[in-house]
């Protein structure tokens, strides 16, 4: 055999080998780069979306783009959280158990801020009637978030998620309609220099949100209360701190 061919041989061979080695880590925090995974997180059943009824599932990447484990150990600060890792949301039709819906929210590269998710009716039961939203927040700890509220709907057999509102405010509620064609959100606005306190009363800023109808995908100006009004618990108590705002509040306009 000529030399030199050999010489290549077994240079291909070596740096194959090498290859091989490092696609193949099996410690704690590393993966065979070949095999991504995800974890389920949570399954919602029997979900009803305009009068159709879903399951939801949410998983989480099992690993990062470094091919470190998303860990539940938090005692172990070297690693990212299970609650950091990136998100995918599935929506399947009980029915035909087809994935009509897939929606992964990516973060920016080698950042992971903690994220919750919270879908939301004004009812508890999520296989009532009503409007689905899905409070997305994400933090790096502390008492600050960066939060999006969204609509899920179901349009000519498509799932549709629309983005009503980024707040970064943690004391941000959504009120709907009794019509359910609109929500009203609810931000409260924090004067640390009033030495105003976390859990005391605010002033509120309130975006009405079409939904339905002929002003669908429109929202108003945002309006702040004059008066300060006490941090609702649960949906309830923003509906009275909403009724409340109408009935004390000479500079809000409602529609």
């Amino acid at each position: 055999m000529n030399l030199r061919l050999l010489h290549i041989l077994l240079f291909c061979l070596f740096t194959s080998c090498i290859s091989c080695k490092s696609q193949s880590l099996t410690s704690n925090n590393t993966i065979n780069s070949s095999l991504p995974e995800i974890v389920l997180d949570t399954i919602l059943k029997n979900v009803n979306i305009n009068d159709s009824f879903f399951d939801i599932i949410v998983q989480r990447d099992k690993y990062d783009e470094n091919f470190k484990v998303f860990t539940k150990d938090e005692n172990n600060y070297e690693l990212f959280s299970f609650f950091q890792s990136p998100v995918t949301i599935s929506i399947k039709d009980i029915k035909g158990q087809n994935v009509i819906f897939h929606k992964k929210i990516v973060p920016d590269f080698d950042d992971y801020p903690f994220i919750n998710l919270e879908f939301k009716k004004a009812t508890k039961n999520k296989s009532d009637e009503g409007n689905l939203f899905l409070n997305l927040s994400k933090h790096y700890g502390g008492s600050s978030a960066n939060e999006s509220l969204y609509f899920i709907s179901l349009i000519e057999n498509k799932i549709v998620f629309k983005k009503l509102e980024n707040f970064k405010s943690e004391l941000s509620y959504f009120v709907e309609t009794e019509s359910g064609d609109a929500v009203y959100i609810l931000t409260g606005i924090w004067e640390k220099d009033e030495n105003e306190t976390h859990f005391g009363v605010h002033r509120y800023q309130i975006t009405k949100y079409y939904l339905n109808g002929e002003n669908k995908g429109q929202s108003t100006e945002p309006q702040v209360t004059s008066y300060k009004y006490a941090l609702p618990e649960k949906y309830a108590d923003a509906v009275k701190t909403l009724e409340l705002i109408k009935n004390n509040d000479p500079d809000i306009k409602f529609e």
